[in-house]
C-alpha cells in the first residue's frame, strides 16, 4: 500500500518506482519498491537514525 503511494511521489522512492515501472511493469514495481521500503524502514528502525530524502533530482543524475 505504502508503495503504491509513490506513483507520484517526488522523492528518490518515486523516482525509483516510476524507474522500475517502466522496465518491468507495475506489479513487479510495486513489490520491488515494497522491498525496498521495507530495508530502508528496518535500517532506520535499528539504528534509531533519521533518513533524509535526497530528493527526484539527485536520484535521476545518479
Amino acid at each position: 500500500m505504502a508503495a503504491f503511494s509513490l506513483i507520484h511521489s517526488h522523492s528518490a522512492l518515486g523516482a525509483f518506482y516510476r524507474r522500475l515501472r517502466s522496465r518491468l511493469g507495475a506489479p513487479k514495481a510495486i513489490t520491488a519498491t515494497a522491498h525496498k521500503l521495507a530495508r530502508l524502514f528496518y535500517k532506520v528502525w535499528i539504528t534509531a537514525g533519521q533518513y533524509s530524502d535526497p530528493g527526484m533530482d539527485y536520484y535521476e543524475q545518479k
